[in-house]
């Protein structure tokens, strides 16, 4: 634990207060704590124009179909919400091992989610992206196989009755 005793007082002193942020170092401490004083709702830029369609992907793009519709139809297919999810406007090469998705948040819009669909390992990978302190982090939010992560997701362990996709 970082404060052995909650209680106790705690003071602090100003090191550098901004527009959207200020910066306080806890006296007799060796911490500093820096607050965020603005709400950040700008959204991470679309880079992406073309919608994923399975129908109508480029011949090269076939196999991403097959690995992302069974993940889209489990998470990202609501009929009274409906998620636009964009791909690149140019066609994967043959040779393309992963195809980046994204996922556009349905009332705010903006980058929502960040899929990336890999080829050789037959997996999917779906990221959430924050904002914190006016910088873009991704979090892993879905996989579809936990060997390919770096931190692998605890397992559900409620009701096992639906199947997960793939």
């Amino acid at each position: 634990e970082v404060f052995k005793d909650v209680t106790a007082s705690m003071q602090c002193a100003m090191v550098e207060s901004a527009t959207n942020r200020e910066w306080m170092r806890l006296v007799g401490r060796d911490h500093d704590v820096y607050w965020w004083t603005t709400k950040d709702d700008e959204k991470a830029e679309l880079m992406l124009d073309r919608e994923y369609d399975p129908g109508d992907l480029f011949p090269s793009e076939e196999w991403v179909k097959d690995l992302f519709e069974p993940v889209r139809l489990a998470l990202f297919d609501d009929p009274l919400r409906p998620i636009p999810i964009l791909m690149p406007d140019n066609a994967l090469p043959e040779t393309a091992g992963v195809a980046y998705l994204v996922a556009s948040h349905p009332k705010e819009g903006g980058t929502w989610k960040e899929i990336y669909v890999y080829r050789h390992f037959k997996c999917v990978h779906i990221y959430n992206v924050h904002s914190y302190g006016r910088r873009w982090y991704r979090s892993l939010w879905f996989t579809t196989d936990v060997r390919f992560t770096l931190r692998e997701l605890t397992p559900c362990t409620g009701s096992r009755c639906r199947n997960p996709p793939m």
